[in-house]
């Protein structure tokens, strides 16, 4: 039987959640044994999901996504 650990940030957690935006968590955690945490607002969105508060990590990921910068496209 295998163990299976995954390292979480916040930039993987807004690469899942633009890939789909409504499963995104559930998406990153997967079937994850052991879970490191790069920084603290992955730690607190990981958390609230695993307490049952899916839709509370969902609205903290989502802000979070929405602060990013658009990439300027370059076929203007």
């Amino acid at each position: 039987m295998g163990f299976n650990k995954r390292y979480f940030s916040m930039e993987l957690l807004a690469t899942r959640y633009k890939e789909d935006p409504v499963n995104a968590i559930d998406n990153a955690v997967g079937k994850t044994d052991g879970f490191i945490f790069t920084d603290e607002g992955s730690h607190e969105i990981i958390k609230l999901w695993s307490d049952g508060k899916e839709k509370e990590a969902n609205k903290k990921l989502e802000e979070y996504v929405s602060r990013i910068p658009v990439e300027a496209s370059g076929n203007s």
